[in-house]
């Protein structure tokens, strides 16, 4: 009698472990999912030529975005650029890069309140910004 309650303890202990990994194994991928999912979505945002558009279409929706027109502001604050180096770099960053730019610099907006303007984590702007000051780096030190 004793073998036989060890051995259904032991069934028992399985199955719980098995009940264990199988829903560790299965959070873990759905997270992992959606963290993809997640990654591409920004990656598509970041590298999208045309972001200027994907931006315009949340401007119908938010009230703040109606006011600003942050679209004509961008490129009226890289026109109002006196220093004609750092207008051509700038121009030749792409829409999402100067969005970026624009609502931190000029803006002086956080990370975080652009991040919810443009609709992309905070991370992402970070990222965004230092590659586009990179760029603007390079190219002013290339023009001197």
């Amino acid at each position: 009698m004793e073998k036989n309650t060890f051995n259904r303890i032991d069934d028992a202990i399985e199955k719980f472990n098995s009940f264990i990994n199988t829903t560790i194994f299965l959070s873990a991928k759905d997270y992992f999912r959606k963290e993809v999912k997640k990654e591409e979505r920004e990656v598509s945002i970041i590298n999208d030529e045309n972001f200027e558009k994907y931006l315009e279409s949340f401007l119908e929706y938010e009230e703040e975005f109606e006011k600003a027109q942050y679209p004509k502001d961008i490129i009226e604050f890289i026109n109002m650029c006196e220093n004609n180096e750092l207008h051509i770099a700038l121009k030749s960053l792409s829409s999402i890069e100067q969005s970026v730019i624009f609502l931190l610099f000029s803006e002086e907006l956080s990370q975080e309140e652009a991040s919810k303007i443009l609709k992309i984590c905070s991370k992402s702007v970070s990222r965004i910004k230092l590659r586009a000051v990179e760029k603007l780096k390079n190219m002013l030190k290339g023009s001197d």
